[in-house]
């Protein structure tokens, strides 16, 4: 019984990421007007980054001692869905951005962390991994196509509405539902203290450089999800249905990317791909950056370049958390939750990385049609991905 529930578990990343894309997407342009979002949003995924540690080390100790990490992301979800209620309201505070920041990350990294024990052996962890890797994919090809066309017919309450149902029903209801090991098949974690423990992680070979490329790739996927709604009014001509368009353009590479990863991941290094991402993602910007400078290029341009970085945007995605739970087994010291939170402090300070560049240099447009903005967001872009492409190790062996 406890596992045909906990087959459930890879559910929870349908709402965690379905309404996480909604906010990356569109917290900028839906505050665009009340000022200082952009420092507000560094300051809350800075919060996140320098959080996400702490959470995943106390869940380590949490579940040694009382075994659940159930209770901390019980707590968390409810408080995660009432913020995210609030913020897209009309005359909403900004600061709720960080407050959502810090909310998400405190039910987001002891759910990864979960995965251990509600899963009876490697190879069930392995197919939870891939299958909410496509419940993240189908979440964020979601809120993508769903998010323009409610905003542009209930405004951003229905923004709202609609993510707050969606958390709720299927990260919420599974929660509740799924059990977790006994202490007795739980592994115990380490003792060590937590700068200890994550100097030691950050020393095996490769790690670093893993996170650091973490990092830069979170920081081009969220200036390119950011920048959308501006590509579509400055370059292309258009409002929320280009958008769309370009979002449209973006899950349709990510689920062609699906399929060749299936092809080729059981024959190739999740590292190797991993690069591979960073090396598509900066020779696509490099197109992209140079019709955004010309002016010529017609929106097929921008709809094929979107649809090659659904490679990068997949890869992202899916693979770091392959590659953390790799060494998180190999590791066999009950840190998964260090492990997964460090990887998520990667992603968090490289999410306030790209939406501080992105908010910053799209304010630097004077108009909607101005697309001095753009063209300086894509070029950031192109250079984190390109760093990335340089940064990432072929190969990341474990002790």
């Amino acid at each position: 019984m406890r596992r045909r529930r906990n087959e459930l578990y890879p559910l929870g990343f349908l709402g965690l990421l379905f309404v996480n894309t909604l906010f990356n997407q569109w917290i900028v342009y839906s505050h665009s007007s009340g000022g200082g979002t952009g420092a507000l949003l560094l300051a809350g995924f800075t919060l996140q980054g320098l959080a996400n540690p702490g959470i995943g080390h106390g869940s380590d100790w949490v579940r040694r001692r009382f075994g659940s990490r159930r209770w901390v992301f019980l707590l968390s979800a409810p408080a995660l869905l009432l913020i995210n209620a609030g913020l897209w309201w009309p005359g909403a505070p900004t600061v709720l951005a960080p407050l959502y920041c810090v909310a998400y990350s405190t039910v987001m990294q002891p759910y990864l962390a979960l995965l251990p024990a509600v899963a009876a052996d490697e190879k069930m962890r392995l197919r939870f991994t891939l299958e909410g890797a496509v419940f993240a994919l189908l979440a964020a090809a979601g809120a993508l196509l769903v998010g323009p066309w409610a905003i542009a017919r209930f405004g951003f309450e229905g923004l709202a509405a609609i993510g707050c149902g969606v958390l709720g029903v299927v990260l919420i209801i599974p929660l509740l539902l799924i059990k977790e090991a006994p202490l007795s098949e739980a592994v115990k974690a380490a003792g060590s203290g937590l700068f200890v423990q994550l100097r030691e992680l950050l020393a095996e070979p490769g790690v670093a450089r893993f996170v650091g490329t973490n990092l830069l790739l979170s920081a081009t996927m969220m200036m390119l999800v950011v920048s959308s709604p501006f590509v579509a009014g400055a370059l292309l001509g258009g409002g929320h249905e280009a958008t769309q368009w370009l979002n449209g353009a973006l899950v349709v590479g990510m689920l062609l990317s699906v399929v060749l990863l299936g092809l080729i991941g059981k024959r190739v290094e999740s590292s190797v791909l991993f690069r591979l991402g960073a090396m598509v993602g900066a020779g696509v910007l490099v197109v992209l950056g140079s019709a955004s400078v010309l002016g010529t290029a017609p929106l097929g341009v921008w709809l094929v370049g979107f649809a090659l970085l659904g490679y990068l945007a997949l890869s992202t995605m899916a693979l770091p958390s392959l590659i953390v739970a790799q060494l998180a087994t190999r590791d066999g010291k009950g840190r998964e939750g260090l492990f997964f939170s460090l990887n998520g402090g990667a992603v968090a300070f490289g999410n306030a990385l790209g939406a501080f560049l992105a908010s910053s240099l799209l304010g630097l447009s004077t108009s909607a049609s101005d697309p001095r903005g753009v063209q300086l967001a894509v070029a950031a872009a192109l250079v984190t991905a390109l760093a990335a492409s340089v940064l990432m190790p072929w190969r990341i062996s474990g002790r």
